[in-house]
């Protein structure tokens, strides 16, 4: 049987931490709207906006960061923060749809 030195098992106990605690929150895309506007979650956390409306929608980051394609009616899509940061978004169907993604160290 192999014995891994103490620095090594430490390093994974660490590194494991993070994914142990992440959270998803949720957005609703309804009433060709974001609901809620702002999202705030800690980098590891997982994002779902659900279409609730009967038409497509998208989730595009202005900056590039993200961009989820149409999203049909009762679809969701997921994204996970892998970088902190202030993150507006918008539906490129229906421009006048806005969010905000804050995602914390």
């Amino acid at each position: 049987m192999r014995r891994w030195p103490p620095l090594i098992l430490v390093t994974f106990a660490v590194l494991a931490i993070p994914s142990a605690f992440a959270a998803t929150k949720t957005v609703d895309v309804t009433r060709a709207g974001f609901t809620p506007t702002k999202v705030t979650v800690d980098f590891g956390d997982t994002v779902t906006w659900t279409n609730k409306d009967p038409y497509p929608h998208n989730v595009t980051s202005t900056a590039g960061e993200f961009k989820s394609g149409d999203i049909a009616p009762d679809a969701k899509w997921q994204f996970q923060a892998t970088r902190a940061g202030r993150f507006p978004y918008t539906c490129t169907l229906h421009p006048g749809m806005n969010g905000m993604l804050i995602v914390e160290p």
